[in-house]
């Protein structure tokens, strides 16, 4: 039967995206968390280290939290997440306005708060994704995947357009205000999420839930690294996406690096480097037409041969920062299609009991990138080497390209108005 392509039409995932939409602009406030440390501890380094260890305690959440999606209630592990995060926020607050206040409180306490505020809420929400990514899947069909992947990304780039600098004003007017925005964007969330009448749930053994202890979430991740493995499709995409989160993670990196190197000022890195959100923002306007009309496999394949092109240029070519914004615009421009098109298809064969782990081992694998691409691209500009490091990336990004061409599976895949019409 042919459902409408626009998830929009179903009420349950318009809450749904208002839902992700305010928790989109809650993220958004984590420049403040930064600048609140270092303005307590007087240290960059250690504000530094933080992002660090944030990236690590994401990476660990994501694939505990593709082991939990599998195994408990999807629902109940989005809501006490975010009230995690309201908590630990809430907490913060009064610790904040108790120093502010004259109340005797030592940096030092006030320093392992920030933190510890800072490692829960990204706890939290690596913990909650892929419970949000299973719920996805019980709330719109594949064939509208497309759609629902391009409104989300559209979203995600104006909320980072305008992110830093709408937190950096408010942090400017009142230090409390971005975290009481936090607070009433997560509480929302709740509320819209309490509207949500469809529910988001595995299915269940006889005994009313999977057994969960260390043991047996290291046997269903054996089981879902088996799924993942045994099927041609999205086998292929696993390989090929650390790969090609390497060369892209790291070409960003590299630009601000380089542009800090070069004594840019801080206001022109941070619009070269939104021009990366540009280019997604405008691709994601033609990838339902894109993805409805173009075979996904050879839509990927294309789309990644033109931004491996376009990144190697940012390395030969990326000294004045208009090229740099060019380059940096137009390198982004097929990624939406890329991804909707290619994840429609893990999506739709994808079973909903495996759902959680599948996007555990992909956080795991692309968690990779996500930790290394900043240090290397740092260690390159350092040492002068920025030209090997474009050109080791490139070629790390041409493997994962050539995985999809070698696969007969991949370049199979049909164009999504197609699986729509099945």
């Amino acid at each position: 039967m042919m459902t409408s392509h626009s998830p929009f039409a179903d009420a349950d995932f318009r809450r749904w995206f208002a839902a992700e939409t305010l928790l989109t602009v809650s993220m958004s406030t984590e420049l403040a968390l930064s600048l609140m440390l270092i303005d307590v501890s007087g240290s960059i380094a250690l504000s530094g280290a933080l992002a660090s260890a944030i990236s690590a305690v994401t990476l660990v959440c994501g694939v505990v939290g593709g082991g939990l999606a599998d195994a408990r209630n999807r629902r109940r592990i989005i809501r006490r997440c975010l009230w995690a995060s309201i908590l630990s926020m809430a907490a913060l607050l009064a610790a904040l306005l108790a120093h502010h206040m004259g109340a005797p409180i030592a940096a030092g306490a006030l320093t392992f708060l920030i933190v510890a505020s800072a490692a829960v809420v990204a706890g939290a929400e690596a913990l909650a994704d892929p419970s949000m990514d299973a719920a996805l899947k019980e709330l719109i069909e594949p064939a509208q995947y497309p759609r629902a992947m391009s409104a989300a990304q559209a979203r995600t780039s104006l909320v980072s357009l305008g992110g830093a600098p709408a937190t950096g004003a408010l942090y400017g007017v009142s230090p409390f205000l971005p975290f009481v925005l936090r607070l009433l964007c997560d509480s929302s969330f709740l509320v819209l999420l309490k509207g949500i009448r469809r529910t988001f749930e595995p299915p269940r053994t006889e005994e009313g839930r999977l057994p969960l202890s260390v043991r047996s979430f290291l046997a269903s991740y054996r089981e879902g690294l088996g799924w993942v493995f045994s099927d041609s499709v999205v086998r292929t995409v696993v390989v090929c996406a650390p790969l090609v989160n390497l060369m892209v993670f790291t070409a960003g990196s590299w630009v601000v690096y380089s542009m800090s190197a070069r004594d840019a000022s801080p206001s022109l890195i941070g619009l070269v480097s939104m021009s990366f959100a540009v280019g997604t923002l405008i691709g994601s306007a033609f990838t339902p037409w894109l993805t409805d009309n173009v075979p996904s496999g050879w839509l990927a394949i294309a789309g990644l041969s033109w931004m491996a092109l376009t990144l190697l240029a940012i390395f030969l070519f990326g000294v004045d920062p208009v090229v740099l914004s060019v380059l940096s615009c137009a390198c982004m421009l097929p990624s939406p299609s890329i991804g909707a098109g290619l994840f429609a298809h893990v999506f739709r064969r994808t079973p909903s009991e495996l759902q959680g782990r599948t996007l555990g081992v992909f956080t795991l694998m692309n968690g990779i990138a996500t930790v290394s691409s900043p240090a290397i691209a740092a260690v390159a500009v350092a040492c002068d080497g920025s030209l090997v490091l474009g050109v080791a990336v490139t070629a790390l990004g041409v493997l994962g390209i050539l995985a999809l061409v070698s696969s007969r599976s991949v370049r199979g895949l049909a164009p999504l108005k197609e699986v729509g019409s099945e």
